[in-house]
């Protein structure tokens, strides 16, 4: 025993090791910390320390029971409690979270800390009220505490009330001007608000303070990603990980750059490594999860995500990519209850009305509104569900897009149809309402009672009249393409093909193509003759693109709206589909439940449009005629 420590010298180490833990030398207060505990295992000052410094580098069940140990050595000291309620909270247990500050606060009622620790505890489970209150004892304890009217800033920001989270970081950095965090979440809330330059400056500020803050940095990287800067993104990040080299986030978003370039092999690397350093790491979970998603690759996908959502019960990216990835299944239950999560999503808020969302209950003569949302190809397609509303005995009014009143004009189901305008307009009595894709949850869509009463759209007689006397001089095969979809569409790069290979099917013999392509991204201006003639100078809504659908054999195109509209019309089209497909149009097969005449050709490989376009040249030349005839092999059962 003669290496025993005399209790002078276990004071002296443990004030060196604190010293060392404040310094942020973790290692050498790590190793003394060790050493007091060897010989007094039951040391609380120790157990607790070194708790922190374990929670510091994620490791919260071990950092737990360290801190369990120094309250029951010395269950009066509050900070212990406070501490381990961090740590609960980190872990996502609120309840206890609350418990724990509750005791802290017995054994201190002035401890501020203790009741920041319960009011975001109380905030996270959505008691927001009740979070107030308690934010409002911290700030009578406290009214010039920085920390306290950042937090509530916090809470605000979680509530997506902007302004008011701006107003308390604002001032927090009044209080205190050397607020590094406080600079650091001011420009989180300016970047929502889409201020990237007032936001970028709140970064370099909360630099200047602490040139070491890698969040500030992997932020400004965040920018150039929103930016489309991905290389300057890279540079940040990266950066963020030389001065915090066990940093996730600064992995999780260079993963995110690496698989939007297409490079998922660099993508699954950082998302990985992001895991090793926060095990509980649910985003990464989830990112690795859409890239089996993108893959094709269902039940590995559904498998991320189950484990993202297992840490993080709401954590809407994995809800979202989850729905998607049981409706390209044919999972249409599961698959449309999940769907709702899309009002989740930041850039997509819901509507709130007074009046309660329809349930699907019999209407009984009361007014429903109904109104579209997402794309013109989404309108066109669930517009058919209407009728189904009306049979419930209400009176449907069907609020449509700017530009698509005029091509719905008459369509079964509606009483009343009116266009959204951006300015203010007085909007009917209505008794319920309920969003356009939410109608397949409430009428319990599955695969098998997709209703295709085709036609259920109609085009202008007098259009279609004058539409045939134009193209009646035409010869051969008349065929209508688009190749590119909206810009706005996240994944149209990848949906979207080249105008020149379209140009391949000239070359099949009696084929006229007609240009519909309203946006186009690299035009036919360039085509030096005639076998593309472009119609689209003479298109000013859907109706005109109805008519001239109607006098077209065949329509070939990339996924959009023209393809959605044509299917509504019950005219033959063949649709290009990338190697990832659009959820609706399911993993295999070339026909589809949605629309009887519509065929699917698919990429065999990720971005081989060469293939698909070999194919579709193959089918003409076999069947000038009438190519939309040819039979579709039936779906896989897998699908169903």
């Amino acid at each position: 025993m003669d290496n025993l420590l005399t209790e002078a010298d276990l004071q002296q180490r443990l004030s060196t090791a604190l010293n060392h833990h404040q310094a942020g030398r973790y290692d050498q207060a790590e190793a003394l910390y060790h050493q007091i505990l060897q010989q007094q295992p039951q040391q609380a000052d120790a157990l607790h320390l070194l708790g922190m410094i374990l929670f510091s580098r994620g490791e919260l069940d071990k950092a737990a029971g360290l801190i369990l140990n120094a309250i029951e050595s010395n269950p009066q000291v509050p900070a212990f409690h406070n501490n381990l309620s961090v740590i609960r909270y980190t872990q996502g247990q609120l309840d206890l979270a609350i418990t724990l500050a509750d005791q802290a606060i017995r054994l201190m009622p002035d401890y501020v800390d203790a009741y920041i620790n319960k009011a975001r505890a109380l905030s996270a489970q959505k008691l927001t009220a009740e979070a107030l209150q308690v934010y409002e004892k911290a700030l009578n304890l406290a009214p010039q505490n920085a920390t306290v009217h950042c937090h509530i800033g916090i809470m605000f920001q979680s509530l997506n009330q902007l302004d008011q989270a701006k107003m308390y970081y604002t001032n927090a950095l009044k209080l205190n001007p050397q607020y590094v965090d406080a600079y650091n979440n001011l420009g989180t809330v300016l970047q929502q608000q889409g201020l990237n330059q007032e936001a970028r400056a709140c970064y370099e500020q909360a630099l200047r303070l602490d040139p070491n803050f890698a969040g500030a940095y992997t932020n400004i990287g965040r920018i150039m990603q929103a930016l489309g800067d991905l290389e300057e993104a890279k540079k940040f990040h990266v950066k963020a990980l030389e001065v915090a080299p066990n940093f996730p986030e600064a992995e999780n978003n260079l993963g995110i750059i690496f698989q939007e370039e297409g490079n998922d092999e660099e993508a699954i690397e950082h998302f990985r490594k992001a895991l090793e350093i926060r095990p509980q790491y649910a985003d990464a979970y989830s990112n690795l999860g859409n890239i089996a998603l993108c893959a094709c690759q269902i039940e590995e996908a559904l498998d991320y995500f189950q484990k993202a959502l297992s840490i993080q019960p709401n954590l809407v990216d994995a809800h979202w990519d989850r729905a998607i990835a049981w409706l390209l299944s044919g999972n249409y239950p599961k698959g449309w209850e999940e769907y709702e999560w899309r009002f989740r999503k930041k850039d997509y808020p819901p509507r709130t009305y007074q009046q309660p969302l329809w349930d699907g209950s019999p209407l009984n003569g009361k007014k429903i509104l109904i109104y579209d949302e997402q794309g013109f190809g989404d309108t066109f397609q669930f517009i058919r569900f209407l009728p189904q509303v009306q049979e419930k005995g209400g009176e449907v009014i069907f609020e449509c897009h700017h530009g698509l009143k005029e091509i719905l004009n008459g369509i079964q189901g509606v009483d009343t149809l009116i266009e959204r305008s951006e300015t203010s307009q007085e909007m009917p009595d209505f008794d319920v309402h309920l969003p356009l894709m939410s109608l397949p949850r409430v009428l319990s869509l599955t695969i098998n009672t997709i209703p295709t009463p085709i036609p259920y759209l109609q085009a202008e007689t007098k259009k279609v009249t004058r539409w045939r006397k134009k193209l009646e001089s035409q010869k051969g095969l008349k065929i209508g393409i688009t190749w590119a979809g909206s810009k706005t569409n996240k994944r149209n790069f990848e949906r979207s093909c080249s105008i020149e290979s379209f140009k391949t099917l000239t070359k099949v013999p009696n084929v006229q193509l007609y240009s519909l392509q309203m946006e186009q991204p690299d035009g036919i201006q360039d085509t030096d003759n005639d076998d593309i003639i472009d119609l689209s100078h003479e298109i000013s809504d859907f109706t005109d693109t109805a008519a001239i659908l109607m006098n077209l054999d065949l329509v070939i195109t990339v996924d959009t709206a023209v393809a959605h509209l044509a299917g509504a019309l019950g005219r033959p089209v063949w649709l290009l589909l990338p190697f990832f497909p659009d959820w609706r149009w399911m993993l295999e097969g070339d026909n589809t439940p949605w629309y009887p005449s519509l065929r699917l050709f698919r990429q065999p490989s990720r971005g081989d449009w060469n293939s698909v376009f070999k194919k579709v040249a193959r089918e003409l030349k076999s069947d000038k005629e009438q190519p939309a005839k040819k039979t579709a092999k039936k779906r896989s059962s897998k699908q169903l």
